[in-house]
């Protein structure tokens, strides 16, 4: 295994522990932590949490693609398509649970976390295919 698989790895096992922490936190915490809110409030924390869950679930789809392009399961032409790349897609772009001071701390931190991992792979996928495009 090289060093750059390591990396990935260690990589993988930290979007799948927030993964599960968005888990845990939606099953066990959330319903305590929007109590007091209102019906609009509560769809915008729920929208939230939707967006954390599917950034996660692209993170590790990105990862297992380069686990799979490292044990030559995937060809590197295969693993430029578009269908593999990180993207920041308007619904992630937009800060706009920064300007909501009624989302719960566990949501905002799960939130921030995924994002700074997001914006980490995108890095490593435009690195990955100048790497890739180079090599074919």
């Amino acid at each position: 295994m090289t060093h750059n698989v390591m990396f990935y790895e260690a990589t993988y096992y930290e979007a799948a522990q927030l993964m599960a922490e968005l888990r845990n936190y939606l099953s066990y915490q959330i319903s305590n932590d929007t109590s007091e809110n209102d019906h609009n409030q509560k769809l915008e924390i729920n929208f939230q949490a939707m967006i954390v869950s599917s950034r996660l679930t692209q993170c590790i789809t990105w990862l297992l693609m380069q686990r799979a392009l490292a044990e030559n399961t995937l060809s590197p032409s295969e693993a430029l398509e578009q269908k593999w790349r990180v993207t920041n897609s308007c619904l992630f772009e937009e800060e706009t649970w920064s300007q909501h001071n009624y989302l719960p701390h566990g949501l905002k931190s799960l939130i921030v976390r995924s994002t700074n991992l997001m914006n980490r792979l995108q890095r490593l996928d435009h690195a990955a295919c100048q790497r890739l495009q180079q090599a074919i």
